[in-house]
């Protein structure tokens, strides 16, 4: 008698029962171990073709999934271990555009996966009281935040225009209230928009909080720009700097007229920079604007609001997510300035696109007539000479040869982020916030491209 032939979608869907019947069956702390299990699994499976195909860069945010599990996970010597070397490793000089978007897509899916089964895994913990269920969500949400099963064992409501609200504030919204100020306030009587400062919307992200008295809309609109930003900078680091846990929300104030900005920075922070409008404060870890769009009008002013949030909720993250090493960059001699502020100008070229920063020609166009249109070349640095200069070299106190180093630096960094270079940039980057700031950093880690850049970095600039 000849065996029946197995079916191979009944085999799949049998083999699946049985892998379910046997995850009822265990107990929640072998769930738990076989889905952490599971999980390392699919990101060293997925950092093993990464690499293969010379996308290393990929490779690390990979393995970085697995290192940036919560306080309460076990160490894993071996992820540890693989992501420091790594971090030594540069991307393949043959890697194109098609294959990168080809891995993109094959982690985009890894991401879903984990969040699925890490939602559904949250949702039977829950059910079951067990105090890991909150833990297992937020793990699902850092790899989808739209995932509404974690959002519900979390508690979380969605609204329009709030986004995601815990239970107690998406009852407060539905009873006619919203977020004002440092709590919640009638809606009803609350004056249009514009605002006066004391009556300014509290508008929260999963990473993000703003106040501000804008009109809600744009401050919505601004809010979800931010949460692009960090996307952008994660894809970009998470595995090539060492990260530390956001342990609550980043903050960020914006303020509808210029008078509002000044006498709030003037009672909070004195040391504040005095005559720009936007700022980071890395010792009150806030970043602080105002609306310049009044400036742009009159012509006092060349950034968007936009540009400059851009820039100074990249230092903001740099400084916030990043474990960073003191690195002596505060006194006028210290050298590498042009990495930090070349980097937030990068950022600063962006704006939104589907659901993502792409890089903004328009930006770019702007930037480029920066330095292009002084009335002496001399005011442009070389890329030689950009990496040379001191602190106080940088911030110029010459108004526009500071803006045209501001924006030199921010070519600069696109230029380096591209190509054969990008593994040595990332190098440099490292160097500077994690490992003290070296004066050999960048000539260090760039080897004998440093002595050829100057004439790259120009063909560079005549293409854009």
């Amino acid at each position: 008698m000849t065996p029946r032939r197995w079916n191979g979608a009944a085999a799949v869907a049998l083999c699946l029962l049985c892998v379910a019947g046997r995850a009822e069956d265990l107990s929640p702390d072998a769930r738990v171990a076989d889905f952490l299990a599971w999980e390392r699994a699919e990101w060293m499976r997925a950092a093993d073709t990464a690499e293969k195909k010379g996308y290393v860069t990929l490779a690390r945010r990979c393995v970085a999934q697995i290192t940036r599990r919560d306080s309460g996970a076990a160490e894993d010597e071996g992820a540890d271990t693989r992501l420091a070397a790594l971090r030594e490793a540069d991307d393949g000089a043959k890697l194109n555009a098609k294959t990168r978007a080809s891995l993109e897509r094959a982690v985009a899916k890894v991401r879903k996966s984990v969040a699925a089964k890490a939602a559904s895994l949250a949702t039977a913990l829950k059910n079951a009281d067990d105090d890991r269920a909150p833990e297992l969500a937020a793990l699902a949400l850092r790899n989808d935040p739209a995932s509404a099963a974690a959002r519900g064992v979390l508690g979380h409501t969605r609204t329009k225009g709030w986004g995601w609200l815990d239970a107690t504030d998406a009852a407060r919204l539905k009873a006619g209230e919203v977020p004002v100020g440092d709590g919640w306030r009638p809606k009803k009587g609350l004056r249009r928009d514009p605002r006066p400062w004391g009556e300014q919307w509290t508008v929260t992200s999963d990473h993000f909080r703003i106040r501000s008295n804008l009109a809600l809309p744009r401050v919505f609109a601004l809010r979800d720009l931010l949460e692009m930003l960090r996307d952008r900078f994660l894809a970009d680091w998470e595995g090539t700097l060492p990260m530390v846990p956001e342990e609550s929300r980043h903050d960020v104030f914006i303020f509808a007229q210029k008078s509002e900005y000044d006498t709030f920075l003037k009672a909070n922070d004195p040391t504040h920079i005095k005559g720009v409008p936007g700022q980071y404060s890395p010792t009150h870890r806030r970043a602080t604007f105002f609306d310049v769009e009044t400036l742009r009008a009159a012509g006092g002013q060349t950034s968007s609001l936009e540009e400059l949030m851009l820039h100074e909720c990249a230092h903001q993250l740099f400084y916030e997510l990043v474990a960073i090493r003191a690195t002596a960059i505060d006194s006028n001699d210290s050298p590498n300035a042009w990495i930090n502020e070349g980097l937030a100008e990068f950022y600063g070229m962006h704006s939104r696109g589907k659901g993502v920063l792409v890089l903004d020609r328009k930006a770019i166009r702007g930037m480029l007539r920066t330095i292009q249109v002084k009335k002496s070349a001399s005011l442009v640095p070389s890329a030689s000479a950009l990496t040379a200069m001191t602190k106080g070299v940088f911030q110029s106190p010459d108004g526009e040869r500071r803006v045209t180093n501001y924006a030199t630096a921010g070519f600069f960094a696109l230029f380096l982020s591209e190509g054969a270079t990008r593994g040595a940039w990332q190098r440099v980057v490292r160097e500077f916030f994690c490992n003290g700031n070296s004066p050999d950093a960048f000539a260090g880690s760039m080897g004998d491209f440093a002595k050829r850049m100057d004439e790259s970095f120009r063909k560079f600039l005549a293409k854009l």
